[in-house]
């Protein structure tokens, strides 16, 4: 019924736009995000043959031992702010003099509109689903570049000022077996938090605090690194630190510079995200130069680029919010470099694993299913991909086929300035763009992005018995999880406990950063007497979030209910240390002391160190 409806609306392939209901429906069709229509019989379409050309080597002199890759995804970082013949330049002054000692692509796209997308493209070269691979409620086997450099040594991290549950960062890092995930719950009483907001609120740690953050935790300098960081200062409500300070740097830029008068309006409108700019790059100069006092700091890779374009600013057209610079320094480098060719984010992980493969005794994969390919290190301006771009989470109505651009229907030609112009022709990228959308949808809700036998990491999910999730779905209504931690709390406290912990293994399956449910879940196992896993879930909770005071409750608990006086006594100046709250539960800390004396605990010291030892080996 729904495709006669649609076939009623074209005559010759092409819309009749007699009215808004049939204009509203033709756009949903194009615009949508992908289709059911894959008729191929290849049941795993993106698999390849693992040799992507190592197009980098020729640029790195690597040392014996693998490198540490840095990756450093900027808010907001469009092409427009950065290097040489930025439309509004002047604003990243570090940034624009590392594109000058770096591999520099100039013309380089993000796969998505928004920061939705960037980790699946950047690191995984990942098809998008729906509404954004971290949204499908199943993830399907994968490949990213967290497993295969675990799989081979590297420790990896994630760092990020704000909340990890936003955009289901958590659910996706977790998948990936990450082994350390820094977020707005992890940094303790020592960091300040940004301005709140007119509503109140905080989106979390600005730029220059998580990087100092990151900075202050140890580093095995016996064991390479992949590090990834996404910064958060230079999106809405644009409220820097020192924001004075910036926004009188922004007047003296516009005062010397040589802008138009449109770009002259734009900046004096838009003068706090401007000062934003200027402090996001004050904060990545920052980080640069303290990394240097980091183990094997001269063998590592560092990776800058945008996970978009700053939506406020006005954008010279559609291909402008894509558009984001890509960064690649090194104390490796050969040689510098500077792209015009265009690549995507796409093609980042293929191109440095290949790197790493024909340098070193690699596992790899025997076959990959990235999306991207080798990065295009041509010099002068073409276009050879097929690119996919989607504006946001319900929106794909861009994509790249070589030199045409689809755009709201229209076809386009890209040139050299990434300036967009009519042109004749071109009736393939619309087909290209039909066949990506049903390819995307197949592999993403079959599970056919790659077999069972080429995962590293199967995806670990919890496994419900029909009869659980019958019970779970009469108990939540996947509105809200908040809600249903509040019904698992009055579960337990009904001494309902094994209905109260399935509860909390859902919301935990759905949101691993659910602290309060975790909390939840370590009391429940004390009260059903299983110290062991009580105690390893809470101090997971005080790793998580060292300021969180009710972790601390929770194992002061723990601890005097089995006498474990000197664990209790060693907790005192853990919270204290790291909690702003630790005034709440004075009540606790002074019965952990009181325990202690009495018990005739005189080694505090050893009792510390050993508490701090368990901790950080968590951590």
């Amino acid at each position: 019924l729904f495709s006669l409806f649609m076939a009623s609306l074209f005559t010759d392939g092409k819309p009749i736009n007699q009215n808004k209901v049939q204009y509203l429906a033709v756009n949903i069709y194009n615009t949508s995000t992908e289709d059911n229509s894959y008729t191929s019989k290849e049941e795993y379409p993106l698999v390849q043959g693992p040799i992507i050309e190592n197009v980098l080597g020729d640029y790195f002199e690597l040392k014996e031992e693998k490198p540490n890759i840095v990756f450093i995804m900027v808010e907001g970082l469009g092409r427009d702010f950065v290097g040489e013949g930025a439309e509004f330049g002047g604003f990243t002054p570090f940034l624009d003099s590392l594109t000058t000692k770096s591999l520099y692509w100039e013309n380089f796209l993000s796969n998505t509109g928004r920061t939705f997308g960037v980790l699946p493209s950047l690191l995984g070269s990942l098809p998008f689903g729906k509404s954004g691979f971290m949204e499908l409620e199943e993830y399907p086997n994968k490949l990213t570049m967290f497993s295969v450099l675990k799989n081979n040594g590297y420790h990896t991290s994630f760092y990020q000022g704000t909340n990890s549950s936003f955009d289901k960062v958590d659910r996706f890092l977790n998948s990936e077996n990450v082994d350390f995930i820094l977020d707005k719950s992890g940094f303790g009483i020592q960091y300040q938090q940004q301005a709140e907001d007119a509503a109140g609120s905080s989106w979390g740690y600005p730029d220059k605090e998580l990087f100092k953050k990151s900075i202050s935790l140890e580093r095995n300098e016996d064991q390479p690194r992949l590090e990834v960081y996404m910064t958060i200062s230079t999106h809405e409500p644009f409220i820097p630190p020192n924001q004075d300070f910036f926004e009188t740097k922004v007047d003296q830029i516009l005062k010397n510079g040589d802008f138009g008068s449109r770009e002259t309006k734009i900046i004096e409108k838009n003068n706090n995200v401007f000062a934003t700019l200027l402090y996001t790059d004050d904060a990545i100069q920052w980080f640069m130069e303290s990394y240097k006092s980091q183990p094997n700091y001269d063998n590592t890779i560092f990776v800058i680029t945008g996970d978009h374009r700053l939506i406020p600013i006005p954008q010279r057209n559609s291909i402008s919010r894509f558009h984001v610079p890509l960064i690649m320094y090194s104390p490796l480098l050969k040689k510098t470099r500077k792209m015009s060719s265009i690549s995507s984010h796409f093609d980042v992980t293929p191109s440095i694993l290949a790197l790493l493969d024909n340098a070193y005794e690699m596992k790899m994969p025997k076959k990959v299913a990235w999306m991207g390919g080798a990065l295009d290190m041509e010099t002068a301006f073409r276009s050879t991909k097929n690119i996919p771009l989607m504006r946001n989470k319900n929106e794909l109505k861009e994509y790249i086929s070589k030199e045409k651009l689809y755009t709201n229907g229209d076809i386009m030609e890209l040139d050299e300035n990434m300036d967009i112009s009519s042109t004749f022709g071109g009736s393939g990228v619309e087909k290209s763009l039909e066949r990506f959308k049903s390819v995307n949808h197949y592999v993403t809700t079959e599970n056919k992005i790659i077999p069972d036998s080429l995962t590293i990491f199967s995806v670990q999910t919890e496994k419900f018995t029909p009869a659980e999730i019958t019970w779970i779905n009469s108990i939540y209504d996947g509105s809200n999880f908040d809600r249903s931690f509040f019904k698992a709390r009055d579960l337990a406290f009904n001494k309902k406990w094994d209905d109260a912990l399935l509860l909390c293994r859902y919301i935990l399956s759905e949101s691993p950063s659910h602290i309060d449910t975790k909390i939840l879940s370590g009391r429940l196992h004390i009260w059903k007497g299983n110290y062991e896993e009580s105690v390893k879930i809470l101090k997971e909770c005080i790793a998580m979030n060292p300021n969180y005071i009710d972790s601390y409750a929770a194992l002061f608990d723990v601890y005097f209910w089995y006498d474990k006086h000197a664990e209790g006594l060693a907790l005192v100046d853990i919270v204290q240390e790291n909690s702003a709250s630790a005034n709440e539960i004075s009540n606790k800390i002074a019965r952990a002391k009181t325990s202690a004396r009495k018990a005739g605990i005189k080694n505090y010291e050893t009792s510390k160190d050993t508490t701090n030892s368990t901790l950080a080996s968590i951590e």
